[in-house]
């Protein structure tokens, strides 16, 4: 049975990244939520896509010029507020399996893994809390900077022009390459293909390394029906009403 991630919460029908959001996720049946953090001027990671705040709030800046009472000010759809990490952990306790959290910089890498380690003591423990990255090296220093935490690496489809250093491509014919390579080097226990490059063959392969196959994003019913034939074994939808 393939689980359900809320990407960025329910974020079809409700403002992305928000607490309403993740609420909304668990109401429509998600085992866990997936959300992006970026760290305030003041160093506290907060749950936003971008790194402004241009369009999913009515501000304007960077996030990492802004202090966290700033970006709390913004409306982020709703009335909702950008939320701290700590603030979505504290919502969706005991409500969900997992929280994807994914990283996007390496200056994350020490807050966020100091951030998830006090929350062993709240009620989570590490397997519920994995960090995921388009960027390996990245994870390498989120493994260094605490061990225990489950990592998740991106298998990147953008063109050679829009990768980033240091990632993984996945094209249908190299996708397995890429796979074996990322799970034989940084050992994570998630390997996250795009639904639509990742090629029938690939979800064998992260199973004999232990690690589990996590298909990205599904929004259309023809995505959830490919990511339920090929027995992934989770997947991150916008819309979990499209695997009914």
């Amino acid at each position: 049975m393939t689980l359900l991630i809320g990407h960025r919460g329910a974020s079809a029908c409700v403002p992305e990244n928000t607490l309403a959001s993740f609420l909304k996720a668990v109401e429509l049946g998600c085992d866990a939520v997936e959300m992006d953090v970026h760290l305030s001027q003041d160093g506290v990671p907060v749950v936003i896509h971008d790194d402004t705040v241009n369009r999913t709030t009515d501000g304007k800046g960077r996030v990492e010029n802004l202090t966290l009472a700033q970006l709390q000010l913004l409306d982020a759809g709703s009335g909702e507020c950008i939320p701290t990490l700590q603030e979505v952990l504290d919502a969706l306790r005991g409500k969900v399996r997992h929280v994807f959290i994914e990283i996007k910089d390496k200056a994350l890498a020490v807050p966020v893994a100091r951030l998830i380690a006090e929350n062993i003591t709240r009620g989570w423990d590490y397997a519920m809390l994995p960090v995921i990255c388009f960027n390996p090296e990245t994870l390498e220093d989120v493994r260094e900077a605490n061990a225990n935490i489950p990592l998740g690496v991106h298998l990147d489809p953008a063109p050679e022009t829009q990768r980033q250093p240091g990632v993984a491509k996945c094209r249908a014919e190299s996708c397995l390459t890429d796979a074996e390579i990322a799970l034989w080097r940084h050992k994570p226990k998630y390997l996250l293909p795009n639904i639509d490059t990742m090629p029938e063959g690939i979800v064998p392969l992260p199973h004999r390394y232990h690690a589990q196959v996590v298909a990205w994003t599904i929004r259309t019913k023809e995505q959830a029906d490919r990511a339920v034939t090929l027995q992934v074994d989770m997947a991150i939808t916008d819309d979990p009403g499209l695997f009914g």
